[in-house]
C-alpha cells in the first residue's frame, strides 16, 4: 500500500480564476486549494499559512489545519468554514460540488431544511 505523500506544502501563490483574483494554496497529497485573493490575509492570520488535504473516507476531499484558539484549545478547521465564517452547528457546502474551491461564490451556507433533507436522503 503506498503512504500518503506528508510532503511540507510550498506556498501559496497569486493567478486568475474566473476574471477574478484568487490565491492557489498548495496542499499536501499533491492537491490545491483555491479562494479569493480578499480573504487570505485574514484566512492567513487567523490560522496559518500551511493547509493541509484530508479525505473524509470517501472520495471527496478537503483542506484542513489544525490551531489553538485563544483559549489555548486545539481544534481543525475546513478551509470552506475559515472562508465563510461559519459559525458552530452550521454546515457549509461547494455549490459546484468541488470542496477544494473555497471561493467565496462556490460556499453556501446550509439552511436547517437543507440539513433536514440531506439528512433524509443519505438515511
Amino acid at each position: 500500500m503506498n503512504k500518503p505523500n506528508l510532503k511540507k506544502p510550498r506556498s501559496a501563490w497569486w493567478g486568475e480564476y474566473d476574471n477574478q483574483t484568487v490565491v492557489y494554496l498548495p496542499l499536501t497529497a499533491g492537491e490545491t486549494a483555491i479562494m479569493d485573493a480578499e480573504d487570505w490575509p485574514r484566512v492567513r492570520q487567523q490560522y496559518g499559512a500551511e493547509w493541509f488535504c484530508n479525505r473524509n473516507g470517501k472520495s471527496s476531499r478537503y483542506a484542513r489545519r489544525r490551531y489553538v484558539d485563544d483559549d489555548g484549545k486545539a481544534n481543525n478547521v475546513t478551509l470552506q468554514r475559515a472562508v465563510i465564517d461559519a459559525k458552530q452547528g452550521q454546515r457549509v457546502k461547494a455549490l459546484n460540488g468541488n470542496p477544494l474551491d473555497c471561493r467565496r461564490a462556490n460556499l453556501h451556507i446550509m439552511s436547517e431544511a437543507e440539513k433536514r433533507h440531506l439528512w433524509r436522503v443519505h438515511a
